[in-house]
């Protein structure tokens, strides 16, 4: 459940603490948002752990679609 990450009293920033785990691994890990081709987000706009990553380094697999997104190759 990455949504933890994402509480305020933490003060981190989720994706960069992911970035940096995988760096000696590979990290698979759900999240909990949108990705529109440009932009990873996390809650809405309003909300106070609203997140929101452009151009982010990794590969993005959209649940239910046939598509791999992000830096880092081309899906077999």
């Amino acid at each position: 459940n990455t949504e933890i990450l994402f509480e305020p009293v933490l003060q981190q920033d989720p994706l960069r603490l992911l970035q940096q785990l995988s760096r000696g691994r590979t990290i698979v890990a759900a999240w909990n948002g949108k990705y529109d081709g440009k932009a990873l987000v996390y809650a809405e706009p309003s909300h106070p752990e609203r997140r929101r990553y452009y151009e982010v380094d990794a590969l993005v697999y959209r649940v239910g679609q046939a598509q791999l997104s992000g830096k880092g190759g081309e899906m077999p």
